[in-house]
């Protein structure tokens, strides 16, 4: 009652003075909501989504997206020796929970964004004939087990089907998932091993969706890194890939998604 009172007994000038007085206050003392960019790991397989998804992602918010891949063992390393990364996205669940229980990590934010698909890539083989296919004198693509979970899961179908011995010597390992694929587009193996994602198999004739019996599941997990627990564009990304918006656009590039 005061202060409408004392309000009241002011000039016309005054009182625009006044409210232009609290209007500078109120701005001055409001915070800000700014732009940030946030360096994001992200493992080989998923960069076509991932390019989606960045798009989405900055068109809806003012931050940006600065995207480092690799093998998901490479980022590992990476990040664990310092690299400066705001948030990690592997290709599987082993490395992620690692970096969780390492100081390099923020504890609680790991989850499962996806769920790879083992596919076995045969340019210009009928698919009646993938089966023997394996058993010939091909080179075979796979992605180095010891860096990749796609290499490990193409291992564990192998190992399953023909046994430890009688393939090894017909191996050709890249680095990552995607320098597998290119050994077999470039001609240097003949069949590959690979993630389901740089595929369409309802489409691809020459393209097999492997039983996910065959190997273990491949549930890839991303986390906030310590580099990135005050990073607003990291922490709201990461909060982005569990929207419908982000599941739908996954789910589109050839991944499963965690219910």
């Amino acid at each position: 009652m005061r202060m409408s009172k004392f309000f009241n007994q002011l000039s016309l000038n005054a009182k625009k003075h006044f409210l232009n007085s609290l209007l500078l206050c109120l701005l001055l003392f409001t915070p800000i909501c700014t732009a940030e960019t946030a360096n994001i790991a992200v493992a080989t397989n998923f960069i076509p989504t991932m390019r989606l998804l960045e798009a989405k992602f900055e068109e809806t918010t003012q931050h940006e997206l600065t995207i480092i891949s690799g093998s998901t063992g490479k980022l590992y390393l990476q990040t664990l020796n310092g690299a400066p990364f705001d948030a990690y996205l592997s290709a599987d669940q082993k490395h992620a929970q690692l970096l969780e229980e390492s100081p390099k990590a923020v504890a609680g934010t790991r989850f499962t964004y996806a769920i790879g698909k083992l596919v076995l890539w045969a340019p210009n083989r009928d698919k009646a004939s993938w089966k023997n296919i394996l058993q010939t004198d091909t080179k075979i693509a796979i992605a180095n087990p010891k860096l990749a979970p796609y290499g490990v899961a193409a291992m564990e179908f192998l190992e399953k089907h023909y046994g430890t011995k009688g393939f090894t010597q017909k191996l050709v390992l890249g680095e990552n998932v995607g320098q597998a694929y290119a050994m077999v587009a470039s001609g240097n193996a003949s069949i590959g091993l690979l993630a389901g994602s740089f595929f369409s198999p309802e489409i691809d004739d020459d393209v097999w969706i492997i039983p996910e019996q065959d190997y273990s599941s491949i549930r890839q997990d991303a986390l906030l890194l310590s580099t990135g627990s005050s990073n607003q564009a990291a922490i709201e990304f990461l909060s982005f890939l569990k929207s419908d918006t982000a599941r739908k656009i996954i789910k589109n590039g050839g991944y499963d998604v965690a219910h």
